[in-house]
């Protein structure tokens, strides 16, 4: 079973495997790689035994060893199955007499060690090799993982470049995009019932979704205040200029209110947290500081970009000493000591029971409406005429029609539309389909006329060129994936 679902997986992610390929990450990943970590599923097998095949080509434990530790250096994880098809790939290429040249590899590494400018940076591509060097890797290691992964990308461009688009092609594109679905969509009115439901369902449903209740932590903090005002009279005996010294006046209270953070932070982290609360506040007696308390709730689900500057602040505090970064807001800049933080955590069924009931009994009426929408669909493409068509559409409970009239150049910016567009394709003229809790009547399709320019028969051969490219990938893919086998160490056969 083990070695089957081994083998499925080079059929299901194999695109994910390829797609890979094109993604160099290395600086992100340097902090987590650890030199002879790279083992092979537990394997303890000598290096000739045979763990798999690529195109009727035995693979042993060594060569793919080998291959695990040049793609280490460029990955976070390397799975067995991603360096068997790495390998696979290269028998292709083999097949196809293909290869990486070295010059070839050169502007690709060129085309991989970018400035700011986009433009090649000898000092950035040593700055990596030492980092990984660092990390225990060869720089032979590191250019064969470049390598492979220039392999990929040449493999992917002589599948692409071998598609040839025919003016049939083109048009039968311009058709797809362009013919337009007429019909109407009816929203079914939510089906909600009066029963009870059972306390039991709902238990199980919030066991199910237990990760979506949880309670809010919350946090307490003194806050000083080093306002911009308090600085102006003083930047004004100097600076004349309105603008500039609003300016300088912040300055200088941001450059306050940073030592006045670093100093508090530097005498309470060697107190015990007991006693930092009391120490901060005879600081801010010593200085003559007020503070203000400062109360918020947070979960881990915020939107830093949504928080005020000083409750951000606040939030990335640490211990020893919870001393917050100085929060520059609208008038003043703000520094604050966390005196309690309590972190979100996961919700007891019985804290949260009557939010669960309701979206219990929510999923149910739209589990419910869904059902209606399907039923009604199925029923409405057994009438035999336009009567009993007519007859039958009464008798939905509708909540809101709409007309829709679209082709797929008009949807691809509205996903929704493009919803129902994937199920007008999908059905003709007087016939329905449901789409979630809508049912979509689809009146006619427009075909459109073939006289077009020979500037949108242009558009039309790079639409369908793209998609023979995609295809024509996706068959390199499935072709390698379908060669590429793992086997049971010893065994002589894929099981």
């Amino acid at each position: 079973m083990v070695i089957k679902k081994m083998n499925r997986v080079f059929h299901k992610h194999s695109r994910w495997l390829f797609g890979a390929f094109t993604l160099i990450i290395i600086v992100s990943f340097l902090g987590f790689l650890t030199p002879g970590t790279f083992g092979l599923g537990g394997f303890s097998s000598p290096d000739s035994t045979v763990v798999g095949s690529v195109y009727g080509k035995e693979v042993t434990y060594g060569e793919l060893r080998k291959e695990k530790r040049s793609l280490a250096a460029l990955f976070r994880e390397v799975p067995d199955e991603m360096a068997l098809f790495m390998l696979a790939q290269k028998a292709k290429a083999d097949q196809l007499a293909i290869a990486v040249s070295d010059d070839e590899l050169k502007t690709f590494l060129q085309q991989e060690f970018v400035n700011k400018e986009g433009k090649y940076d000898s000092a950035l591509y040593r700055q990596h090799m030492d980092a990984l060097r660092a990390n225990g890797f060869t720089e032979e290691e590191v250019l064969d993982g470049f390598r492979s992964i220039c392999l990929g990308r040449k493999l992917q461009m002589l599948a692409a470049n071998s598609v040839v688009v025919s003016d049939v092609e083109a048009k039968a594109i311009y058709r797809q995009y362009n013919t337009r679905f007429v019909g109407k969509i009816y929203t079914v009115k939510p089906q909600e019932s009066a029963a009870e439901i059972p306390m039991e369902e709902v238990q199980k449903f919030f066991t199910a979704n237990a990760k979506n209740y949880i309670i809010d932590g919350s946090i307490s903090a003194l806050v000083v205040e080093f306002p911009f005002a308090n600085y102006l009279a003083e930047v004004q005996k100097t600076e004349k200029d309105p603008a500039k010294a609003t300016a300088a006046a912040k300055d200088l209270a941001k450059a306050a209110a940073k030592k006045f953070s670093d100093d508090v932070y530097d005498q309470l982290k060697t107190l015990p947290e007991k006693e930092q609360s009391a120490a901060f506040q005879k600081i801010l007696a010593d200085q003559k500081l007020t503070a203000k308390e400062e109360k918020f709730s947070f979960n881990g689900n915020m939107n830093v970009k949504d928080l005020e500057q000083l409750k951000y602040a606040l939030l990335k505090a640490e211990e020893p000493a919870r001393v917050s970064d100085p929060a520059t807001e609208e008038k003043a800049v703000l520094v604050g000591l966390v005196t309690t933080r309590v972190e979100p955590r996961q919700a007891e069924f019985n804290e949260v029971v009557k939010k669960v009931y309701q979206d219990c009994k929510a999923e149910r009426i739209q589990t419910a409406t869904e059902e209606k929408a399907k039923e009604f669909a199925q029923k409405y493409n057994e009438c035999k005429d336009d009567a009993a068509r007519a007859a039958l559409l009464k008798q939905l409970p509708v909540a809101k029609t709409e007309d829709i009239s679209l082709t797929v150049m008009e949807s691809s910016m509205n996903r929704a539309q493009a919803s129902f567009l994937g199920a007008a394709f999908a059905i003709a003229p007087k016939q329905a389909a449901s789409v979630g809790d809508a049912v979509l009547v689809l009146a006619k399709r427009e075909v459109p006329q073939e006289n077009i320019s020979e500037e949108e028969l242009m558009l039309y051969r790079f639409l369908a060129l793209q998609n023979k490219q995609e295809l024509a990938v996706a068959e390199l893919q499935e072709d390698i994936a379908t060669h590429c086998q793992y086997r049971a160490p010893g065994s002589d056969a894929e099981k």
